[in-house]
C-alpha cells in the first residue's frame, strides 16, 4: 500500500519474524537498504489456523505448522545469526528452567532470584476436578477456578499485571464469559480491567498470546477426562509436529508467576511420539514436584563447586563465622559464586562474585563488570565482589570488610524478599538508562550576578569571585546577566566595549579567555554540572570541556556505549527532551576533546 517509488526506509525492523510469511514480508524489505530480522524458532510460526478451524473442532486434515515458512526460517538459512542469550524477564529462575531445558538445550544465560518462597511466585499447581465437554470443547471447573484466582489477584497483589491463557478458544470464551459475569457481581474490580493500564488484563489463547508478558500469568489446560471416565491424550494443534511451540510461548509468558489450572495430572498422559503432547506431560510434572522433575536442582548444587582455590578458601572462612553459604547458585550457565542464606530460610541476602573463571571468561568488561550485577540487583539480589589480588595482598581488611558487607545484608529490614518492586517495563536498553543513576554530578550554581556585582569596587574583581563559582563560564551569558553594569538593558557594541576595557588587565593573569568562554588560571578540570530545577542552560552556554567532562564519565560507565544513546543521556541530565542539529554539533566538538581516551566504530563509542 506505500508507493515505492517515493516511500523509502533507510532500515527495516521485523519483530516477532517466526510469525510473518516470506510472502507478507517482501514488501518491506525491498524499500528498505537493511533489514534486521528478530525472532524465536522456538515460538509460534505463521499459520492460517484461525481461518481453516475457528468453527471446527481440531481435525487430522489441518496443516501441520511445519508446512509454513517464516521470513525468520528463510533469514536463518542464507545470513549469519546473532543469539541473544542473557534471559532477564522472568524475575525467578524457576519460570524459564523448563524451558531453557527443554528448548533452547540449557544455552540461555538465566538469572536466580534471591527469594525462593513458593508463595504466588514460580510455577504453581492447581489440581481441579473437571470435566472436559467434547461438546462445546470447555472445562467448566477450570475456567470457575480461573476466575476465582483472577480476583483473588486483585486483591492481594494490586499492583502486579495479569493475564490468562487458555488451550482453545472455546475455553477462552468461557473464561472471558464468566469474569464478565462475575464483575457484574463484584464491581469493585472494575479498575483492573481499564485497557489504558499499563499492562492491561486479558484472556487470551496459545494462537494469539505470544509477543505478551505479564507479572502473573495464569494458564489453563482444559483438557480432561470427559462426562464417561474417558481420556483421549489429543491435545489439539499441540499434537501436530512443530506444536511443542505453541506451549513454550505460554509457559514463557510470565515474569513473576504461573499459575498452571489442570484437571489431569502427567501421569494421565501416555508416552507418546507426539513432541507437543510430551512436553505438556513433562510441564504438568514439573509445575506438581518441581526440580525433581527436571533431573536437577534450579536452586543450588547439593555438592560444593569451586572455580578456584581462592573462591574455596572465601566460602570456608564465610562459614567458619556461622554463615549459611551456598556455591555455584543458579541452573544455567550463569551461577553465582556463593549466595549467603538468611537463616532458617531459603532466602538469599547476599550474592558474592569472585574474579575467578566465570569472572574471566566474560566476552567484554560491561557484561562482566556492570550488566551482570545490575540484572542481579532487579532479581531482588545485593552484591558484593571480591577482588583476588586484594585478598592475597591484604587479607585481614578485606575479611573485615567482607564480615560487614554479609552482616549488613542481614541485617537489612528493607531487603526486597517478594520482589513486589515495580521491574515490570524493565528490558536491557532500562539496564543502559540506570547506569546513569551510578553517577554522580553537581548541580550548577548560578549566581544571582546582578545583585553581586554593585559589592564590588572593581568589575574585574566581582567576574574572578563569580568564575570561583561558576567557570567555566560563556563571556556572552555573563553580559547578559550583567549590562546594566553598564548602564544599558541588553548587549549592545558600546558595552561589550566597556568590558573589555575593564578586563584587560585581568585576561591572561587570573583569567583565561579562550572559546568565548572564562576560565580560572591554574584550574584545568572541569566536571560536567547538572541543572537545578528550572535553571537549564542554553547548549551554547556550556563549554566544551564541561561538555566532554560529562560524555567520558558515561562512556567510562558504560565501557561501550551507542554514540545517539550516549548524546541521548547527557541531554537528558541537561534538561533537553530532544536531540536537535544544534545540541548534536556541539556534542560532536566536544568529543574531540577526549578523542584520545575513546575509540569511535560507526556508531559505537568505546574506552581505549
Amino acid at each position: 500500500y506505500l508507493d515505492n517509488e517515493k516511500i523509502h526506509f533507510d532500515t527495516v525492523v521485523f519483530d516477532e519474524a517466526s510469525q510473518i510469511f516470506p510472502q507478507d514480508a517482501i514488501g518491506s524489505i525491498y524499500r528498505g537498504d537493511q533489514f534486521i530480522v528478530v525472532g524465536d524458532s522456538k515460538q509460534m510460526p505463521p499459520s492460517n489456523f484461525f481461518s481453516t478451524t475457528i468453527d471446527s473442532e481440531y481435525d487430522e486434515d489441518i496443516d501441520d505448522i511445519s508446512d509454513y515458512e517464516s521470513i525468520l526460517d528463510l533469514c536463518s538459512t542464507k545470513f549469519s545469526q546473532l543469539l541473544f542469550k542473557w534471559h532477564y524477564r522472568s524475575k525467578y529462575e524457576e519460570l524459564i528452567a523448563f524451558s531453557n531445558k527443554n528448548y533452547y538445550k540449557n544455552e540461555l544465560v538465566t538469572f536466580p532470584s534471591s527469594s525462593n518462597s513458593k508463595s504466588d511466585t514460580g510455577v504453581n499447581f492447581y489440581k481441579v476436578n473437571g470435566v472436559y465437554d467434547r461438546t462445546s470443547r470447555t472445562n467448566r471447573a477450570e475456567a470457575e477456578k480461573v476466575v476465582d484466582l483472577v480476583f483473588e489477584h486483585f486483591t492481594k497483589h494490586p499492583k502486579r499485571s495479569i493475564g490468562v491463557v487458555a488451550f482453545n478458544t472455546s475455553q477462552q470464551s468461557l473464561i472471558e464469559k464468566l469474569i464478565n459475569k462475575r464483575r457484574e457481581l463484584d464491581p469493585s474490580k472494575e479498575e483492573f480491567f481499564k485497557l489504558d493500564n499499563n499492562e492491561p488484563f486479558f484472556v487470551k489463547n496459545l494462537e494469539t498470546v505470544q509477543g505478551d508478558e505479564r507479572d502473573t500469568i495464569i494458564f489453563s489446560v482444559a483438557y480432561a477426562k470427559d462426562t464417561t471416565g474417558r481420556f483421549i491424550a489429543n491435545f489439539g494443534p499441540l499434537n501436530k509436529n512443530g506444536g511443542e511451540r505453541r506451549l513454550n510461548v505460554a509457559i514463557t509468558r510470565a515474569k513473576k508467576n504461573v499459575k498452571l489450572i489442570s484437571s489431569i495430572v502427567y501421569t494421565d498422559i501416555p508416552i507418546t511420539e507426539s513432541k507437543g503432547a510430551q512436553l505438556l506431560r513433562d510441564y504438568l510434572d514439573f509445575a506438581q514436584n518441581g526440580a525433581i522433575a527436571l533431573d536437577r536442582s534450579i536452586n543450588v548444587d547439593e555438592y560444593d563447586h569451586y572455580d578456584s582455590d581462592f573462591e574455596q578458601e572465601v566460602c570456608e572462612y564465610l562459614r567458619s563465622k556461622g554463615f549459611t553459604v551456598d556455591t555455584q547458585v543458579g541452573c544455567s550457565s550463569f551461577k553465582i559464586d556463593m549466595a549467603i542464606r538468611r537463616p532458617d530460610t531459603s532466602d538469599y541476602v547476599l550474592a558474592i562474585e569472585c574474579d575467578g573463571a566465570s569472572y574471566h571468561s566474560s566476552k567484554n568488561a560491561r557484561d562482566r563488570d556492570r550488566l551482570r550485577q545490575q540484572v542481579l540487583e532487579t532479581m531482588g539480589w545485593k552484591f558484593y565482589r571480591i577482588w583476588s589480588t586484594d585478598w592475597f595482598r591484604n587479607k585481614d581488611n578485606s575479611k573485615t570488610r567482607l564480615l560487614n558487607a554479609v552482616n549488613d545484608s542481614l541485617n537489612d529490614k528493607n531487603k526486597i524478599s517478594d520482589l513486589e518492586k515495580d521491574f515490570s517495563n524493565r528490558s536491557i536498553s532500562d539496564f543502559e538508562e540506570r547506569s546513569e543513576s551510578h553517577l554522580t554530578f553537581s548541580e550548577y550554581e548560578m549566581i544571582d550576578a546582578k545583585a553581586m556585582m554593585w559589592r564590588y569596587n572593581s568589575y574585574g574583581d566581582f567576574v574572578v569571585d563569580l568564575l570561583k563559582k561558576e567557570a567555566p563560564l560563556s563571556e556572552e551569558w555573563l553580559l547578559k546577566r550583567t549590562c546594566s553594569y553598564f548602564g544599558k538593558e541588553k548587549v549592545t557594541s558600546n558595552v561589550t566595549h566597556d568590558y573589555l576595557l575593564k578586563m584587560r588587565n585581568y585576561f591572561n593573569n587570573e583569567i583565561i579567555r579562550r572559546n568565548g568562554f572564562l576560565y580560572l588560571n591554574g584550574i584545568y578540570d572541569y566536571n560536567l554540572r547538572i541543572p537545578k530545577k528550572g535553571e537549564r542552560r542554553d547548549i551554547v552556554y556550556i563549554s566544551y570541556e564541561e561538555l566532554a567532562s560529562g560524555l567520558y564519565a558515561i562512556i567510562k560507565n558504560n565501557v561501550t556505549v551507542e554514540k545517539d544513546s550516549l548524546y541521548l543521556s547527557i541531554i537528558k541530565m541537561l534538561g533537553y527532551s530532544k536531540l536537535t542539529d544544534k545540541i548534536r554539533e556541539r556534542l560532536d566538538n566536544a568529543m574531540v576533546y577526549i578523542k584520545d581516551k575513546i575509540e569511535l566504530d560507526g556508531k559505537i563509542v568505546r574506552l581505549k
